[in-house]
């Protein structure tokens, strides 16, 4: 079986992904954060997102039809905890009752936030955009 180096280098993105995915949220995880109303939402569709990622990064050398879709769903999955790091206030909305504590953005998580959108905008730019890689099916040789 031949492989795709361009495959290979899509199968890379996603598990660097998954790894920054796996560990925003194991930092995470056993804080206060994990037991909040809406953050515990936002902290398992992250991980959910990073699941789906690591799934794509198989699914990509066996059926690359279906992998847009899943890397579709893996971004909207993860987009919303790095959104909640970035604007806090936005996310108020959703939750019940009114907060005593006045939310604020602590500098070094606005960095990671920033830098795992940035990486899930280029994984959306380089999979959902079929002009940009032309992926040729390679049978084995």
């Amino acid at each position: 079986m031949k492989i795709n180096s361009t495959k290979t280098f899509l199968s890379i993105f996603c598990l660097m992904n998954a790894v920054l995915v796996f560990k925003y949220s194991y930092d995470l995880e056993g804080t206060e954060f994990s037991s909040g109303y809406l953050t515990r939402i936002l902290l398992l569709l992250n991980g959910a997102g990073g699941l789906l990622f690591v799934f794509t990064s198989i699914l990509i050398f066996l059926r690359y039809k279906f992998v847009k879709i899943i890397v579709f769903f893996a971004i909207a999955a993860c987009l919303p905890l790095y959104v909640y790091f970035i604007m806090p206030d936005a996310f108020q909305y959703f939750s019940e009752g009114e907060n005593s504590v006045k939310l604020s953005v602590v500098p070094t998580e606005n960095i990671r936030a920033m830098f795992g959108i940035l990486l899930l905008s280029i994984t959306a730019i380089i999979f959902l955009i079929k002009p940009v890689l032309k992926i040729s099916p390679v049978v084995g040789g």
